[in-house]
């Protein structure tokens, strides 16, 4: 009996909680252990009502109608008076799937990857044939989308009310193009992959082979969502995004063969180069300060140039092409590599800290962000669509880390705005004033972007080092 440990006291038992949250606390990463207690205390009042479920629905509604009522406003209710700006590719994507019962489908929309063809089809048969009901049906899966992501982030604890809020006003700025797209649809699957791994590793890894099927790019978060996962469990994630990829390309092999399945990452690689694109941009300074030297036109949605300068850019920009690949690669590693937190000996403490070892995590949402936004800085055409991808990840740090980054990027998404449909139009004639405007607009988002890629390399590599040997969101 006397070698049996004498209970202890409720104070004593206080006391040792203080002291374990006091450990804890110090071996946070940066971002957590500076956080503003003054600031913590003032956001529930100047934000107390986008932390209710009401607060954000009103948010939503009424960003997603402001922004709806200004594009009619300007260019009318008529999708054929729009100019092909909004319409266009979606246009283009129906011409194309009403050939699949003539040609094969190596032969149609071949810069589109094959599951994403089908699941078009799919709307085509759906919506009788017609062109208006096949452009209805894009804006209502993509506001669909919008929906599931938003109340995706507003429940998760990586995410919250500040996560749900920044969505809500974040795609709207990016205007109504994102909703004549698909790009919604496949974030929707990324952001439901990210909020499964720590619990569903191997649904996680299906759902985002899913969404790598449909459009290429989420492949960049393959190793951040995978850092989510316990380190026991991985190899789950890595077999559903196997099994899943596999099946989609002996699917695509059998309906097109390699040429078909290669053809949307051979087709990005022989594009011209955009005129709003980060690689373009010297030609769009010399449009705006030589008219004549360049020219650019419309070739399929992009603001293709030409003049003397745009073969050395282009091969600069097919160089390029390595650098998001070795960023995605690098950080990859080191937020996969980073140590389990030891355990505790209290079991309710230890199962906390393994609850807490799966959630995302600024470290995760950084290595994402910064790996998308590596792709789209070097990439020689740059959609306004595309910057969609980068805002699920913004939206947890908006909510989990302090930082200008998340602000920034509204900025950018509001310039991008400007610039897609309201400007568009002037770049097509270089010597008018209205060229100037819009190239301006353009420079504007294209330093932001970069400076934007800059912050997200800082804070990962920042976040990577001060949360060393801690495991995710501890």
């Amino acid at each position: 009996m006397a070698d049996e440990p004498t209970p202890l006291t409720r104070r004593e038992l206080r006391e040792q909680r203080e002291r374990e949250e006091h450990q804890r606390a110090e071996r946070a990463p940066e971002s957590r252990r500076h956080a503003d207690p003054a600031r913590a205390r003032r956001r529930p009042l100047a934000l107390g009502w986008m932390l209710h479920g009401w607060g954000i629905g009103i948010l939503w509604l009424g960003t997603h109608l402001l922004v709806g009522a200004a594009f009619l406003l300007r260019f009318g209710a008529n999708p054929d008076r729009w100019n092909a700006l909004v319409v266009g590719e979606v246009y283009t994507q129906f011409a194309g799937v009403s050939q699949l019962g003539r040609l094969p489908i190596e032969r149609v929309l071949a810069e589109v990857p094959a599951p994403a063809v089908r699941l078009m089809q799919g709307l085509y048969a759906v919506t009788g044939e017609d062109r208006g009901r096949f452009f209805l049906a894009i804006v209502a899966l993509a506001v669909v989308a919008d929906l599931v992501i938003l109340i995706a982030l507003w429940r998760a604890s990586a995410g919250g009310p500040i996560a749900g809020a920044y969505w809500a006003l974040a795609v709207p700025l990016l205007g109504p193009v994102t909703f004549a797209r698909l790009d919604l649809v496949v974030v929707a699957v990324v952001v439901l992959a990210w909020l499964l791994a720590p619990r569903r590793p191997l649904w996680a890894g299906a759902l985002l082979a899913v969404a790598t099927g449909l459009g290429l790019w989420p492949a960049a978060v393959f190793l951040p969502l995978l850092a989510l996962v316990p380190r026991g469990s991985r190899r789950l994630a890595v077999a559903g995004y196997a099994v899943i990829s596999l099946a989609f390309i002996a699917v695509g092999f059998l309906g097109g063969g390699w040429d078909r399945l290669a053809s949307p990452i051979t087709r990005a690689l022989t594009r011209g180069l955009s005129l709003e694109s980060i690689p373009g941009l010297p030609t769009l300074v010399d449009m705006a300060l030589s008219p004549g030297r360049h020219t650019a036109s419309l070739v399929n949605g992009d603001m293709v140039v030409r003049g003397p300068w745009v073969e050395a850019l282009v091969t600069g920009s097919t160089a390029l092409v390595v650098v998001p690949v070795v960023v995605v690669i690098a950080l990859g590693v080191l937020v996969l590599r980073r140590r389990e937190a030891p355990a505790s000996g209290d079991a309710r403490v230890g199962r906390a800290k393994r609850r807490a070892a799966t959630q995302p995590t600024p470290a995760t949402a950084l290595v994402a962000l910064a790996g998308l936004l590596t792709l789209l800085v070097t990439a020689r055409t740059l959609s306004p669509e595309a910057l969609v991808w980068t805002v699920p990840f913004l939206a947890v740090l908006a909510a989990r880390r302090p930082g200008r980054g998340p602000w920034l990027a509204l900025v950018v998404l509001l310039v991008t705005q400007i610039d897609y449909p309201y400007l568009f139009q002037g770049l097509t004639y270089p010597a008018a004033a209205a060229f100037d405007v819009a190239a301006a607009a353009i420079l504007v988002r294209n330093v932001a972007l970069l400076a934007l890629l800059v912050w997200s390399l800082l804070a990962a590599v920042r976040e990577l080092r001060s949360s060393a040997g801690v495991a995710p969101g501890q």
